[in-house]
């Protein structure tokens, strides 16, 4: 089977050192924001700015793989991987939570930060914000339009939604939830893994600690993660 990843010719210039594997609504704009100050450089793959056309076909390229698997898959691995992020030292939000395995065995030397919340807090904001995306009219008409950034995030968003929870958006999203908390804390060794919840707002002493980083003379960043705890 011909893929796309191999016929990129990109050259990683960094090693990946945190991977990030909190769900949406999570606290992940907060993380990102803490590591940015930390002086990682993050990748989150939905940024048009940051990653373009090139990175998203890619993206749905190794998930669709994962996510039809068979015999004759060729699943990304971290030669793969690395010609996508190989120009930055820290990954979050989709790229992180939705190749959890793969980032275990192509990167063993990574710490992995995983961000928990309310269940029913969380379930909430997805159900606004974010699964209302899969079936929604204006952004499939966006798509019509922008070949270059909408439709391939839609195709994306569609392909994780229905792996993560077989499309079944009410408990089933719930119970998908918890299992991927649960499968974090077995699969990642407990001295590679921080567990950070929303809730608790301990600001940065675990992060830094666990990262072994000095404390920026500065607040905790919040970012949405106000409004997300705000609404629960």
């Amino acid at each position: 089977m011909t893929r796309l990843v191999d016929q990129d010719r990109s050259v990683p210039m960094r090693d990946l050192k945190v991977c990030c594997v909190g769900l949406p609504k999570t606290g992940n704009a907060s993380l990102l924001d803490a590591l940015t100050k930390l002086g990682y450089r993050v990748y989150h793959g939905f940024d048009p700015d940051q990653s373009g056309k090139r990175d998203l076909d890619l993206l749905n390229e190794a998930l669709e793989i994962k996510a039809k698997g068979g015999p004759d898959a060729r699943p990304y691995r971290r030669k793969e991987f690395d010609k996508i992020w190989g120009e930055y030292n820290a990954i979050i939000g989709l790229p992180g939570f939705a190749f959890v395995d793969e980032l275990i065995e192509a990167y063993p030397n990574a710490l992995f930060i995983l961000t928990e919340r309310n269940v029913d807090d969380w379930h909430r904001d997805m159900q606004e914000e974010v699964f209302a995306e899969v079936d929604s009219w204006s952004l499939f008409c966006e798509s019509l339009y922008d070949s270059w950034h909408a439709r391939p995030f839609q195709r994306l968003l569609s392909t994780w939604c229905e792996m993560f929870c077989q499309g079944k958006f009410g408990n089933g999203a719930k119970e998908a939830y918890m299992d991927h908390a649960m499968h974090c804390k077995k699969a990642v060794p407990a001295e590679r893994l921080l567990t950070l919840r929303l809730e608790d707002k301990e600001g940065w002493q675990p992060l830094c600690k666990f990262l072994k980083k000095r404390i920026p003379n500065e607040p905790y960043p919040h970012g949405d993660d106000e409004d997300e705890q705000k609404s629960g």
